[in-house]
């Protein structure tokens, strides 16, 4: 009876552990930027829009709810709050909740990354022909952090 006891308390502190692990998760850190070229355009268009810092979690979508009258954030850095053994990206959408055009940042550190781009102005640096179905015109309204 003292080893089933003891079993399933051993069961239930590991479990425990488990869970408590799972919540714990990986998060990161986004500087959301008003124009292309991050910190280097910001310093005269952070003065129409400054957006704050975002704090993500993994999987869990988060809109981008600062008010800007010109449009959402258009590029970004990010960086994980703390080592993980897991590949981490920032991908944002052209839409609230996630949905829609989507793209994503290369692989993150706990150093911010370099300045990620929507793809509308490469296709403008490019002479290329804009699509709506493909690209991120005005922006990002939301984003998440992807852990796998």
């Amino acid at each position: 009876m003292k080893t089933a006891t003891g079993s399933l308390l051993l069961i239930a502190a590991l479990s425990n552990g488990a869970v408590l692990n799972q919540r714990a998760g990986e998060t990161g850190t986004v500087e959301p930027y008003l124009a292309p070229g991050c910190q280097i355009t910001d310093v005269a268009t952070g003065l129409f829009c400054d957006f704050p810092s975002m704090s993500l979690t993994n999987s869990v979508c988060q809109d981008v709810t600062y008010q800007c009258s010109i449009h959402p954030p258009t590029s970004f850095t990010a960086a994980l709050d703390a080592p993980t053994t897991s590949n981490c990206h920032v991908a944002v959408f052209a839409n609230f909740g996630c949905t829609g055009d989507e793209v994503d940042g290369s692989r993150l550190g706990t150093t911010p990354s370099s300045c990620v781009e929507a793809p509308f102005f490469g296709k403008i640096v490019d002479g290329g022909v804009l699509s709506g179905g493909s690209l991120l015109p005005f922006g990002f309204k939301s984003l998440k952090l992807v852990c796998n």
